[in-house]
Order: C-alpha cells, then sequence, then structure tokens
C-alpha cells in the first residue's frame, strides 16, 4: 500500500522520494478520473468556495491598490523634491549681496514657512510608503502567499482523500481482502480526511486574516491619511497666501511706485509749470507799467 510522507519521514531519501511520487501519481490518476467522470469527488462546503472566491477578488484587489499606492507616493516624492528645490533657490535668492534688509527678512520667513511645510510632507510621505505601500507589499507577500500554499495543500489533501476513499469502497467489494488490510486503510482514510478537513480551516482562517489586514488599509490607514492630507493642503494654501504678501513685500523693498503715483509725480510738474507761467505773466506787467 502506498504509505503516507509522515510514515517515511525516518526512511531512507530514495524511499521517501519514491513515495511522494507515488502519492502525487495516485493524485493525478484521481484528478483525471474525476475530469472523465469515472470517480466521485467529495464536494466541499459552499461557504468555503465563497471564501475562497473572495480571497481571490481580495489579491485582484490588492494588486491594484498597490499599483495606484506606488503611483501616488512616487509623484509625492517628486513634488516634495521639487519644493526642496524651490526653497534652496529662494533661499539663494534671498541671500543675495544686493537685496535689501527688507527683501532678505521677508524671503527668509517665506523660506522657513516653506521648508517647515516640506518636512511635514515628507514625513507624510514616509509614514503613508510604510503603513500603505509596504503594508500592502507585506500583505501579499505574505499572508496572501501562505493562503495560495495552503489553498494547494488544500487541493492535494482533497485528491489524496478522494483517491484512497475509492481504494476503500473497492476493497469493501473484495470479501477476500484480510480485516487487517482493511483496518490499515480505515486508518489511513481517517488520517487523510483529518489532514484535508485540517487544511480547509487553515485556508479559512488565513482568508479571514487577509480579509482583515486589507479592511486596515482601506478602512484605517487611507482614511487617516486623506485627512493628514486634508490638513496639509490646508496648510499649503496658507502658504500660497504668504508668498502673496511676500511679492508685495519684496516689491516695497525695490522701492517700485504703487499704482498711480506717475499720475501724481505729472499733476505735480503740471501745478509747478502753471505757477511758473503766472510769475512770468505778473513781470510781464510790472515791465509794462515801467515803460508807460
Amino acid at each position: 500500500s502506498v504509505r503516507h510522507p509522515l510514515q517515511t519521514i525516518a526512511m531512507s531519501d530514495s524511499r521517501s522520494r519514491a513515495s511522494s511520487f507515488q502519492q502525487k501519481f495516485n493524485n493525478f490518476t484521481q484528478w483525471t478520473m474525476q475530469k472523465l467522470g469515472r470517480a466521485e469527488e467529495t464536494k466541499l462546503d459552499p461557504e468555503f468556495e465563497n471564501g475562497v472566491a473572495k480571497f481571490h477578488a481580495t489579491k485582484k484587489e490588492l494588486v491594484a491598490l498597490l499599483k495606484a499606492a506606488s503611483a501616488f507616493h512616487t509623484a509625492k516624492l517628486k513634488l516634495q523634491k521639487a519644493n526642496e528645490g524651490f526653497h534652496d533657490a529662494l533661499a539663494m535668492t534671498g541671500s543675495h549681496a544686493k537685496a535689501s534688509p527688507e527683501a532678505v527678512s521677508a524671503t527668509q520667513s517665506y523660506v522657513t514657512a516653506g521648508r517647515a511645510l516640506d518636512s511635514e510632507e515628507a514625513k507624510f510621505n514616509d509614514a503613508y510608503k510604510t503603513e500603505m505601500v509596504d503594508a500592502i507589499v507585506s500583505l501579499l507577500e505574505k499572508e496572501v502567499k501562505e493562503c495560495e500554499l495552503a489553498l494547494k495543500k488544500h487541493s492535494a489533501a482533497h485528491l489524496d482523500f478522494d483517491s484512497c476513499n475509492r481504494k476503500w469502497k473497492k476493497m469493501e467489494d473484495k470479501p477476500r481482502v484480510t480485516t487487517a488490510k482493511k483496518q490499515a486503510l480505515e486508518e489511513e482514510l481517517k488520517r487523510k480526511a483529518k489532514t484535508f478537513n485540517d487544511m480547509g480551516h487553515q485556508v479559512v482562517n488565513l482568508t479571514a486574516i487577509v480579509e482583515s489586514k486589507k479592511n486596515t488599509i482601506l478602512h484605517e490607514n487611507l482614511e487617516r491619511f486623506m485627512q493628514a492630507q486634508q490638513q496639509f493642503f490646508e496648510r499649503a494654501s496658507k502658504y500660497m497666501m504668504d508668498g502673496d504678501s511676500l511679492k508685495s513685500k519684496l516689491e516695497e523693498a525695490r522701492g517700485d511706485e504703487p499704482e498711480g503715483g506717475g499720475k501724481k509725480v505729472a499733476e505735480s510738474k503740471g501745478s509747478d509749470g502753471e505757477k511758473e507761467q503766472e510769475h512770468d505773466v505778473k513781470d510781464e506787467v510790472k515791465e509794462t507799467k515801467k515803460e508807460g
């Protein structure tokens, strides 16, 4: 009779490999006969099958989520680098030797606020990578793979049990088979049934773990990061408004004339011209009187 792998641990490697090959061959034979409709297949529990189908859908969802999360994180890193470069360049411009003290002070304040924002963005990006991108990768590489391996083992145990069950039913119809052989095969059938059931429970537990961790990533981590991102955008909006204020301060520091200033100067020049003309007229009147 074909020995279970657990019964061959103490045997030589050659005997162990032969037994494993025989078991795989029996399982393949059982699978082929089932596909041809010449052997019975133990029906799986509908709840178990639904759980397995949900697991495959969850894996597909996680792969798509990882792609989107990675793209978002890459874009955020590029934006972070661009902002840091902008503030470095602005700091160099503000510290130019020809810049007025007022311009230097206003620029430094703006750069300081911008770099504080850069620091917050960097922390956000690091946390997002750890609790979103890395968490999804870990889930796919660990629990999902463990569940896939358990599914393969469950499928093998399913075929192994059905193959042994088929042998048992054939033996029941043979009266010449000794009681000892029947008892041995019955014990083997019980062991294979237990392995089959245990693997089924393991698959159910692993699919539940995968689903729970996926929900944590989506409902807790993602929601927290969405709130943090909203707060960051609010601070960034204030920073942009401060940028408009800096522009005005820099214009004042350069001595730029406010709008309408040119008009007042022209008006002033016009008044001065009128006064000069008035003085000229008075002088001419005085000279005329003298000549008379």
